[in-house]
């Protein structure tokens, strides 16, 4: 049980939070701005932490740093998607790449008109690999809210893709 540095837990973890709070918020300087706070909660802590458990600790104090910032600016619009529209260069053709970067942008946009909950729960066991355990410990609720809150994003994906699912939703 190894102690962590800032600079070493910073180095290791900064590019993981700051994927999933640019997820939460699709903008980049919030998502900086919230990445920040997250590790000056770690610096305050950092006695405390343990290698072993210090990410999933990492994305709660990041959800917790997201939550915070929806209470103090209830109704922002997505500014930035800069985070989802880059394409790797798999040296596919441009009309692919394009057709790639439309089907990406779709998604995007079917994933930021889920209910904040589905959408985070989603996001951390399907995008940044959190099993439903972590993810419900980072999100403060049941496993097996969190096993529903992913089923329920899901199901709501796939009706809008399909066309259905009104924006009530669930």
């Amino acid at each position: 049980m190894a102690k962590l540095s800032l600079d070493g837990l910073y180095e290791k973890y900064a590019r993981d939070v700051l994927r999933y709070l640019l997820s939460l918020s699709a903008d980049r300087a919030t998502a900086e701005d919230m990445m920040q706070e997250t590790f000056y909660r770690a610096y305050l802590h950092i006695e405390d932490l343990h290698d072993e458990k210090v990410r999933p600790w990492l994305f709660r104090v990041a959800y917790n740093a997201y939550i915070d910032h929806i209470r103090k600016r209830k109704k922002e619009s997505i500014q930035s998607e800069e985070f989802f529209t880059v394409i790797r260069d798999t040296g596919a053709s441009v009309e692919h790449r394009v057709f790639q970067q439309e089907r990406l942008g779709e998604v995007i946009e079917r994933v930021q008109r889920l209910p904040e909950p589905q959408k985070q729960a989603l996001l951390l066991v399907t995008v940044h690999d959190f099993t439903y355990k972590e993810a419900s410990e980072i999100l403060g609720i049941s496993e097996s809210n969190t096993r529903l809150l992913v089923f329920r994003a899901r199901k709501k994906l796939r009706d809008l893709e399909r066309g259905g699912v009104d924006e009530g939703g669930f």
